[in-house]
């Protein structure tokens, strides 16, 4: 997908010459031409730059249910959505079956969303990706490993920034679940907790499929709750890491950085964020 799991379990891997798999009907709608282009161009120039094979694969698994009624029906049990939650793991592994078997492959490295909680312990909460699941699916003689399952995402950007040092790599990521157009939205919040993270381990984020949106600081304010509800651990950590690894005055990103880390976490009030 170009993003932080799947890059992260390239570079991981890349001594193994792998294919790359790229789904289109997974977060790029079928309908959504220009946003898939943006996508198969990005995937094809990663392969070109590596030496690789890319295969891309068509499929409805997302469109041909009425997903909306499976959200509502899952959440209702204190569930995630039916795609994160149940789906995407075991759809998005089962599509490269025919394709494993045509080009007789006997490995499938599937990049493990993270699922560590701070005492390095895997998260009990219902996720659609798990080392119980993807582990455990076999055909022929082809086996399936869940990779990167003790990493988690502070772990995985470290690897990428490392790489991007070390190579002097123009690598782009692609994080957002927001932008159905193939690219990042620059505003959402995991956008914003990416660009975060990669300044805190000392990389541009403008140089790497992200934009200094001009109105991304004023949107965090007008929806810092948002912002911070699902993901207020990893901010806290941001928070430190940025404290000691402040861009210069001068940088796109001084005031994005500096309001993160003067932000009150512990607080409950209205006035969560000033």
């Amino acid at each position: 997908s170009g993003g932080v799991d799947s890059i992260a379990s390239y570079i991981r891997k890349s001594q193994e010459n792998p294919y790359l798999l790229t789904v289109r009907g997974a977060d790029i709608p079928l309908s959504e031409k220009e946003g898939w282009n943006k996508v198969k161009n990005h995937t094809k120039q990663f392969a070109k730059e590596h030496t690789l094979t890319p295969f891309f694969i068509q499929s409805n698994l997302r469109s041909f249910l009425n997903e909306s009624n499976l959200n509502k029906d899952y959440a209702k049990q204190g569930l995630r959505g039916w795609w994160g939650g149940i789906q995407h793991g075991l759809g998005l592994v089962g599509l490269s079956a025919p394709l494993s078997f045509i080009k007789g492959v006997n490995k499938i490295h599937f990049a493990s969303t993270p699922l560590l909680s701070n005492n390095n312990n895997l998260y009990s909460t219902s996720w659609g990706s798990h080392p119980l699941i993807e582990n455990n699916i076999k055909w022929g003689e082809t086996k399936v490993i869940l990779d990167g399952t003790k990493l988690n995402r502070f772990d995985k950007i470290k690897i990428i920034a490392d790489y991007i040092k070390k190579k002097g790599s123009k690598l782009q990521l692609r994080v957002c679940w927001e932008s159905k157009k193939g690219s990042n939205c620059g505003k959402c919040e995991k956008c914003a907790r990416t660009m975060a993270n990669l300044l805190a381990e000392g990389v541009n984020p403008s140089n790497h499929g992200f934009r200094m949106n001009a109105k991304l600081l004023q949107y965090m304010k007008k929806n810092k709750k948002s912002f911070m509800k699902l993901n207020k651990v990893q901010w806290e950590i941001l928070q430190k890491k940025l404290s000691a690894k402040m861009p210069d005055s001068n940088s796109e990103y001084y005031n994005f950085c500096q309001w993160i880390v003067k932000v009150n976490f512990q607080r409950r009030r209205k006035d969560f964020f000033s």
